[in-house]
């Protein structure tokens, strides 16, 4: 055999296993392109988009990191910065004319990952804003989520712990609250029912099924939620849960929902005084985040707030709509 025949025989093996790559690789694309599910509804043509963070200050403390396991090993000073806040954004390519941003704030134990989409894979707030043309901003709140929160309290709580000051340690350490799974299914998808029954005792009965408890005048029967109960099958089966299964049903458990529920983790920060307030000591949730989109509406030179539930209070006074002033509140709180 020739080296030139050889030669071709390599070439034309090579050139074989490649388009059989090429095309392996093409049918595997062509699989996977026909199992992902598209969140928007048609392509979302946009200007920009990125994030960034605003607000927050610096605080130097000796419990950035967890204290010396020495007691007598004075820990180092750190500086940590603490107070910002996350922020998304895009900017629609055909943009409505004299129509100002809309900064989205969502409300307790969520972040800003509740306005993007649904847990059930469909578009959410955000794109549906910005596919109308309006430049769409959303946070998540000051101490929660990406925003990020101050480890240090907890860690000098718990020194305060080891060293023996147990009431003082106690009284430092926050109580992060939150909506809980079941919390959150009694308050807009149904009922726990016998009443004075936990989820280990009773069950979860949805609005409009049998069982509905006939007190609940709020719903007739076969008046269901409007909101798609999809679940996660994994957490149905309760692969790798920790402690006792609830009573169940176990899917009303596995709602995909449950997934965007997190610590309101704000509680980590100061709050602060306000002398002209009513009443004048002001909790950390509206001590922070107000402030931050405070500077987010004059950063943007004026902006419509768009709250939901406990992030209510935070945005009227604290927006504009097209052709109004600008109402923005520069006031420096004291933290205590």
């Amino acid at each position: 055999m020739t080296r030139e025949r050889r030669f071709l025989q390599r070439v034309g093996g090579g050139l074989c296993s490649a388009v059989l790559l090429v095309t392996t690789t093409a049918s595997v694309l062509a699989q996977e392109g026909s199992k992902t599910r598209k969140f928007l509804k048609k392509p979302l043509v946009i200007e920009d988009q990125g994030s960034f963070f605003i607000g927050g200050v610096p605080k130097v403390t000796t419990y950035a990191t967890p204290a010396p396991p020495n007691p007598n090993q004075a820990p180092a000073p750190n500086q940590i910065t603490i107070g910002q806040m996350y922020v998304q954004f895009q900017v629609p390519a055909n943009k409505k004319p004299n129509m100002p941003p809309v900064i989205m704030v969502h409300g307790s134990t969520h972040t800003a990952a509740c306005l993007e989409s649904t847990p059930d894979g469909r578009e959410g707030w955000a794109p549906y804003f910005v596919r109308q043309g309006i430049s769409t901003y959303i946070v998540d709140q000051a101490g929660r989520g990406r925003s990020g929160f101050d480890e240090s309290v907890i860690h000098e709580a718990a020194a305060m712990i080891r060293n023996g000051d147990i009431t003082n340690g106690t009284a430092r350490m926050p109580g992060f609250g939150r909506i809980t799974d079941n919390g959150a299914w009694t308050a807009w998808f149904g009922h726990l029912s016998p009443a004075g029954s936990n989820i280990l005792t009773g069950t979860l009965i949805r609005h409009g099924d049998p069982g509905d408890p006939p007190t609940d005048t709020s719903h007739g029967k076969g008046y269901y939620p409007a909101y798609p109960l999809s679940a996660d099958a994994n957490i149905v089966s309760r692969a790798g849960a920790i402690a006792e299964a609830p009573a169940g049903p176990s899917n009303y458990y596995a709602l995909e929902y449950y997934k965007q529920l997190v610590p309101n983790a704000e509680v980590t920060l100061p709050g602060s005084t306000c002398a002209t307030c009513d009443p004048t000591e002001i909790s950390p949730a509206n001590t922070w985040t107000p402030k931050d989109l405070a500077e987010l509406v004059e950063r943007l030179g004026g902006a419509v707030v768009a709250t939901h539930s406990q992030s209510g209070i935070r945005g009227p006074a604290r927006s504009r709509t097209a052709g109004s002033k600008r109402r923005t509140s520069t006031r420096s709180p004291t933290w205590r």
